[in-house]
């Protein structure tokens, strides 16, 4: 299965679970009431999160390397938390220290390279993406340019020449680029990174 990426910070670890998260679900909820919360990333993912906590934290801080906030998310989206009386965009800034001692407390925001405040985040969402731990196949089958294992559709017609029953029938809904071989769950590239996923596709 996938893990996901984490933030390059050495005391990450001490957080997780106890303020750092990579998920956000009806679990986190209490624990974000009336909270400072800081959400990092800006795919739809960060944003569906920024929505959902929203109507429970006191403040919602997505913090976003990038300069645009519609660069990877999905418009309506877009439009949803620049009209959230409690959300703020902050944009080319980093989560670059995390500070608590048992949860976390705060973090500190590294602004353009060189500008840094502190704020009292004590509950850290991260949707930075995943890593699908792959490397052991050693292009046995396509992969996408991340690793995920490209199955069925997916799989570029130009890249199944080296097998000829390909040139009998397609490869199967999670059939992979080698016959017989099939992907399922996080590993599979266009799949939803969930537990459920995993289970109703295998």
């Amino acid at each position: 299965g996938a893990t996901y990426r984490k933030l390059p910070i050495d005391n990450i670890e001490e957080y997780e679970g106890s303020g750092v998260y990579y998920s956000a679900t009806g679990m986190n909820v209490s624990a974000c009431k009336d909270e400072m919360v800081g959400i990092v990333g800006g795919g739809n993912s960060a944003g569906q999160a920024a929505m959902f906590l929203s109507e429970h934290a006191k403040t919602i801080y997505i913090i976003l390397r990038g300069d645009d906030l519609g660069s990877k998310m999905s418009d309506y989206l877009v439009k949803r938390i620049e009209a959230a009386e409690n959300i703020e965009v902050l944009l080319n800034t980093e989560v670059t220290q995390l500070h608590g001692v048992g949860h976390l407390e705060s973090v500190t925001l590294t602004e353009n390279s060189d500008i840094e405040r502190d704020l009292p985040i004590t509950n850290l969402f991260t949707f930075i993406g995943a890593t699908p731990c792959t490397e052991w196949i050693d292009n046995l089958v396509v992969t996408d340019d991340k690793g995920f294992i490209c199955t069925g559709p997916g799989i570029d017609s130009s890249q199944l020449t080296k097998c000829k029953i390909y040139n009998e029938r397609k490869p199967q809904t999670l059939e992979a680029s080698l016959p017989g071989f099939f992907a399922v769950g996080d590993v599979r590239k266009g799949s939803v990174k969930r537990v459920a996923s995993a289970v109703g596709e295998g």
